[in-house]
This record gives C-alpha cells, sequence and structure tokens, in this order.
C-alpha cells in the first residue's frame, strides 16, 4: 500500500475509531481506569445504576485528590462514554433493568494501555517455540504428499520412544523455573486477548443482523433467497464466517473431557514450585481460565441465538411486509423531494405544519417515587347538597357522537325493567331513566348515562308530570355522581 492510501486509512481510524476517540479523549486516564477497574477483571457487566454508583464513588475521589476538571456527574459520564462507543448497553435477564460492558474498542484502548505501563517480552525462548511448532504443524496438516507426512509423524514417534526410554531410565527433565514462569505468562498474555475477540465478534454478529433485516426490505432476488432460506431453517448468522469461527471454538470449549483434562493441567501447573513466582493476581486468572472463557462463550452464543429468533420472526410473522411498504413509502417521497428541490428554494414557506409525536425521555435516576400521602386531605370528602350540572339535550347529543356505549346491554336493561313492571300493572308500564339505573347500575359509568338518553330521544317520550329528574351512578374509582338530566320514560320495547 502506498503511502497515502495508509495516511487516509488511519485519519479514517482517527475520525471513526471509538478505540482511538478513546485515547485522545481529555479524561482518557481517568476513562482508561474507571472502565478497566470496574468492567475490566472478572466482571464483565454490571446494571447501568450499580456502574454510575460505582463511578460517582470514584469521582468524588478523584475531585478529592487530584486536580482534575471532573464537572459532571457519573451518570453523565456513562452517558457520554455510551454514545461515544466506549460502553455497550444491553437489556439484563431482570425485567426493566440494563447492563453496561465494556465494548470491543474500549477493550484495545485499555490493552494498547496497559501493554506500554506494563511491558511484556515478546521475544522469548517459549513464544518462538509456539510458533515454530504452530508452523511445523500447519505445514504437516496441509501436505498432500503422503512420503513426507509419513517421515514426519516418524520422526516424532522417535522422539516420543527416546523420551519414554529416558524416563525408563529414570532420567526427567523439567524446565527451568523461569522458562515455566515465562511459558505460563505467555498463555496468559494469549488468553487476555481472547475477550476483545469476543467483544468483536459480538460487535460482528449486530452487523450481519442489521445487514440481513436491511436485505429482507429490499424486493430482489437476494431478498427472495433469504426469505427462502430463514424458513427453510437456515441460520444465516450461525454460518457466517464470524459464526462458523465462534462455533469452532464453543464447541471446543464444551467438550467435557477436553475441559476436564485442561482444568486439570492447570491445576497440576498451580501447584508446580515455579508458580510461587507468579503474582496473586496472575495465579487466580490462570486458575479461571476456563471459566472465564465459558461465561463469556454463553454469552456471545447467548446474542447470537437472539438475533437468530428475531430475524426468523421478523420473517415468519410477516413484519418485513409492514416494513418494506413503509421503506418504499419513504423512498417515493425522497424521490419527490429531490424532484421538488430544483423547482422550490429551501426558503419558501409552507402553510403546511406538521405535528410529531414525542416522547420525554429521562434516566430511570432521575425518577421521582410518587407519595400519595401528598395529596391526602384530613378532612373527610363533603359531597355538596345542591343538585348536580343541568345538561341540555344537545350537549347529551354531542357526548353520544364521542362515546363507545354498550348500546345492547342498555337495550336489554330497558326492556327487562318494562318487563318487570307488566308483572305488577295491568295498565301500559313506563319506566323512567332513573328506574332502569336504579335496577341496572351504570357499568360504563356516564357512558350508560348518556346511552339511556339517546335511546330515550329516539323510542321514548318526555315525561308528562316532571320537567327533570335526578339520576346516579359510580366512576370506576367507587366515586359516587350524580346529575339532573330531562325527564323521559320508555313504554314500549326498544330495539336496535
Amino acid at each position: 500500500m502506498s503511502v497515502t492510501s495508509d495516511a487516509l486509512l488511519f485519519q479514517q481510524l482517527v475520525d471513526e475509531h471509538a478505540a482511538w476517540r478513546l485515547l485522545r479523549a481529555a479524561n482518557a486516564p481517568v476513562i482508561l481506569a474507571i472502565l478497566d477497574n470496574h468492567l475490566g477483571g472478572q466482571t464483565r457487566r454490571l446494571p447501568t445504576f450499580e456502574l454510575a454508583n460505582l463511578v460517582e464513588a470514584d469521582l468524588e475521589e478523584l475531585r478529592l485528590r487530584t486536580s482534575l476538571d471532573l464537572p459532571r456527574s457519573a451518570q453523565d459520564y456513562c452517558d457520554q462514554w455510551r454514545t461515544a462507543g466506549f460502553l455497550v448497553r444491553r437489556p439484563s435477564d431482570q425485567p426493566r433493568i440494563e447492563t453496561y460492558e465494556l465494548s470491543a474498542a474500549a477493550v484495545t484502548a485499555i490493552q494498547f494501555a496497559r501493554g506500554i505501563a506494563e511491558p511484556q517480552r515478546t521475544a522469548t525462548q517459549s513464544r518462538l517455540s509456539t510458533i515454530i511448532e504452530a508452523i511445523q504443524r500447519l505445514a504437516r496438516d496441509t501436505d498432500e504428499d503422503i512420503t513426507k507426512r509419513k517421515a514426519a509423524l516418524m520422526s516424532e514417534r522417535d522422539a516420543i520412544d527416546e523420551a519414554l526410554k529416558r524416563l525408563d531410565e529414570g532420567i526427567i527433565e523439567t524446565l527451568e523455573n523461569d522458562r515455566a514462569v515465562e511459558q505460563a505468562r505467555d498463555i496468559m498474555s494469549i488468553a487476555r486477548q481472547i475477550p476483545a475477540d469476543f467483544l468483536t465478534v459480538t460487535a460482528e454478529f449486530e452487523v450481519i443482523n442489521e445487514q440481513l433485516h436491511a436485505s429482507i426490505l429490499n424486493s430482489d432476488d437476494e431478498s427472495a433467497q433469504i426469505l427462502e432460506d430463514i424458513f427453510a431453517g437456515v441460520d444465516h448468522i450461525e454460518q457466517s464466517s464470524s459464526g462458523r469461527s465462534f462455533g469452532g471454538f464453543f464447541s471446543l470449549l464444551r467438550d467435557p473431557a477436553l475441559t476436564e483434562s485442561v482444568q486439570a493441567a492447570l491445576d497440576d501447573i498451580l501447584s508446580r514450585p515455579f508458580a510461587h513466582d507468579l503474582t496473586a493476581d496472575e495465579r487466580h486468572r490462570l486458575r479461571n481460565l476456563l471459566r472465564s472463557f465459558l461465561n463469556q462463550s454463553f454469552e456471545v452464543h447467548g446474542v447470537m441465538t437472539q438475533f437468530a429468533q428475531g430475524l426468523r420472526r421478523f420473517v415468519q410473522e410477516q413484519s418485513y411486509q409492514e416494513q418494506r411498504q413503509m421503506k418504499r413509502l419513504i423512498d417515493q417521497t425522497l424521490a419527490l423531494a429531490h424532484n421538488l428541490a430544483s423547482e422550490i428554494p429551501l426558503y419558501h414557506e409552507m402553510l403546511t405544519r406538521l405535528s410529531l409525536t414525542h416522547i420525554k425521555m429521562q434516566p430511570i435516576t432521575r425518577w421521582q417515587p410518587h407519595n400519595p400521602g401528598l395529596y391526602r386531605s384530613d378532612d373527610a370528602a363533603i359531597e355538596p347538597e345542591s343538585a348536580g350540572p343541568k345538561l341540555s339535550i344537545e350537549d347529551l347529543r354531542k357526548i353520544v357522537r364521542e362515546s363507545e356505549i354498550d348500546y345492547r346491554e342498555l337495550l336489554n336493561n330497558v326492556n327487562a325493567a318494562l318487563s318487570m313492571k307488566e308483572t305488577v300493572a295491568d295498565e301500559m308500564p313506563t319506566v323512567s331513566l332513573a328506574e332502569v339505573l336504579n335496577q341496572f347500575p351504570a357499568t360504563q359509568g356516564v357512558a350508560s348515562v348518556v346511552g339511556l338518553v339517546d335511546i330515550a330521544t329516539r323510542q321514548g317520550r318526555q315525561s308528562e308530570t316532571r320537567a327533570f329528574e335526578t339520576v346516579h351512578w359510580e366512576r370506576r374509582d367507587g366515586a359516587r355522581r350524580k346529575a339532573t338530566i330531562p325527564a323521559f320514560e320508555f313504554y314500549r320495547e326498544v330495539t336496535l
């Protein structure tokens, strides 16, 4: 590559990559220290509120013991780090709780800073031996020449036979303590890169998931093929290069025989005399190496499974059809806007006003609990003796138009009240609205009263003996209400 292309590539990383942005931040030492201490060790994920509390304690100590300028609150810094790409926020298994974890870029920046602060030698004999063995193994396993492969295996067998012969003679050759410690630290140095790889793979799964959703929304051959594969049960995320690479790592890690033997080997290593030359933290990391790999790999596998299930639901529930239509309308709108842009100036005032829905979002830490006691009166509620408000027929009709009233229930109540009155009187029975409500309480509150008035205006008649009557109903909260309405009566069966 040329100098120009490399310079442009690195300039793009400076502008876009979160790891570079973290290292260039004004408070980079504080950010690196806080994130590494709380999320870079055995704990890889914390609830958002718990991390905010820990950061708040750190900020108080830093302000007290240093002269660093840290004017914001812990919650503001956490939100800023998430927006900048240093933290990743994910839902947790518990309802209404979200967690923070380091992004792949943040892990890269922390490892870079740690590498400068605590340099480790890489030009060691053990690492060179590992490289040579890997080269020889790769050359042997990819060789199709039977003679050469047989010769290599015979050479290995001779070396094994010679080692067995020396053991039979009582000759045991062990590594010196310095070289043993060197190899153990090389193992941990390689293992330290795995968490960053896990986060990188998770980020790649997110990109693949977004690309698959975007491809499905396009009505083309590729979209049809993806839909056909998903209906056939094909998991595109698992079949991707990242998915296959992680699948091999995950399946190897889940082999019980292999993990048991490796853990036994780790326990044996830690029981050797040279292990005392390792620090307590190094011994702890070495002992929990497999457990850490298993926990993190299960998290990555859970993310991959979640994406696959979400994609399958997106297709099987036909949700993509609605989003396709929405995308088509948006594309048409953008095309029309592009055509109009050449004819109508940008400063042209349009008479149309567009009201957008919005919601005010606040972090949960700023919520205030509701205290019902603040709105409770010590005095008992006194119901006024005066009559309720008067409603005209026109007012009631307006309410009817805006209400969804169960007319069938009200009709049955009126007819039932008429039939009950027929049993006690031979002459033509009549029932008022108040009598209907006394026998059949208003299940919809004021809506039931309004519905009865509407039915009475169409299939009843006004009372000849009185102009108004008072009706009562009960609200959903148990409060009793009353109103004065025109006096109507029903004198025959009512129908829809």
